[in-house]
């Protein structure tokens, strides 16, 4: 909310990763939030006393406030995050470069109205080289599968009744935390 709050309000808290007014959405809400639980499982993970990591954001619009208020809310959990801020093409070079940036805030903007757009470019194994949105470098040839049966399966509606599982296999492995989903007003 506080994320929201610094946008003025234009977006809405995302609980996977299609927006819900795309075509294919399901919502499934698999993290309730919940700061002791990210505590727990960091723990389980191996870091009981939290850890201690680098934060990258470019210098572009609201990116610089967003990934402040990100790095406050890791910090409430154990995950002690320096933030540095970027010209936008320093970031992105940075960013896109295995092992140089252990945590980044970035958006996606969709580029065709289809809910392929949120999956082959930034979460497929195809995807997952230097040079591409795919930043985790996700990689599950589970997902891809299923993606590409979506992907050429012609009945429009059976397609569409595919993504929710899609979306629920990718927010299971959570290469990636979605945020909120922009909305945009034109005048």
């Amino acid at each position: 909310r506080l994320i929201l709050r610094l946008v003025n309000g234009r977006g809405q808290i995302t609980d996977n990763w299609l927006p819900p007014a795309m075509a294919g959405y399901g919502k499934s809400s698999p993290y309730p939030y919940s700061q002791a639980m990210a505590r727990k499982l960091l723990a389980q993970a191996g870091y009981p006393n939290g850890l201690s990591t680098t934060f990258y954001s470019d210098n572009l619009s609201d990116d610089p406030r967003i990934s402040q208020a990100i790095v406050a809310q890791l910090d409430a959990v154990g995950i002690h995050a320096t933030l540095k801020v970027l010209d936008a093409n320093t970031w992105q070079a940075l960013v896109m470069t295995p092992g140089k940036a252990p945590m980044t805030w970035t958006a996606w903007y969709q580029d065709f109205p289809d809910p392929n757009d949120f999956y082959e470019p930034i979460l497929s194994c195809a995807s997952a080289v230097p040079g591409t949105f795919n930043l985790a470098y996700y990689c599950n040839s589970k997902v891809d599968t299923l993606a590409h049966q979506l992907k050429v399966t012609v009945d429009q509606a059976s397609r569409l009744k595919g993504y929710p599982e899609l979306d629920r296999m990718v927010m299971a492995d959570a290469p990636i935390a979605p945020v909120f989903n922009s909305v945009y007003y034109i005048l």
